[in-house]
Order: structure tokens, then C-alpha cells, then sequence
């Protein structure tokens, strides 16, 4: 977990905030306002990279809907090129908005 904790501060924009479980493999990420997570899921899901957006967590009142699970990274043998995908997706995402 603190490898892939590592890995999310690194690659993802300046604001993502990650939670620190104390159990199990589920880390959650607060995301920058303007993403929107489910457009995330689809974009990462084109890399097979499966997230979950917390639009469909069954932890919503805990989590905002810009919130994402990185519980799994689907089909990517790497956990940190599969980060590091995802991390550049979503600095794609801010980079559209800002356009």
C-alpha cells in the first residue's frame, strides 16, 4: 500500500488526496473538483485499467462523486505503469477543462 501511495502522489495532480486504510487493498482517491470520476472509469477502462467511481461506491456519503477506488488496476501486469496511466489520464482531464 505504501508503494502504491508513493506512486499516486507522484503521478496524480497536486490536490488528489488518498486515503490511508488500516485494512484490506482498497485505496480511495479524493480527486480535483472538476474531474469527473465516472468519465475517468471510461477513459481508464480503454487502458484496461479498471477503477471504481465513486459515484458508485456503496461508500458515497464518505466519499465525494470526484472520489475513485484504485482497488484494481485490470490487465496492467505493472502497478506503477498503471498508475502512472492513470495519473496522466486524469492530468489529460484537468488539461481539457482548463482549454
Amino acid at each position: 500500500m505504501d508503494t502504491m501511495q508513493f506512486h499516486l502522489k507522484r503521478y496524480f495532480p497536486t490536490g488528489t488526496r488518498v486515503t490511508h486504510p488500516t485494512g484490506g487493498a482498497v485505496l480511495w482517491l479524493e480527486l480535483p473538483r472538476s474531474i469527473d470520476s465516472v468519465d475517468l472509469s471510461y477513459k481508464a477502462r480503454a487502458q484496461s485499467i479498471g477503477i471504481i467511481p465513486g459515484a458508485f461506491s456503496p461508500h458515497r456519503t464518505s466519499f465525494p462523486i470526484t472520489s475513485a477506488s484504485v482497488a484494481a488496476l485490470h490487465g496492467v501486469k505493472n502497478s506503477e505503469k498503471g498508475l502512472e496511466k492513470l495519473g496522466k489520464t486524469t492530468h489529460d482531464l484537468l488539461d481539457l477543462q482548463e482549454k
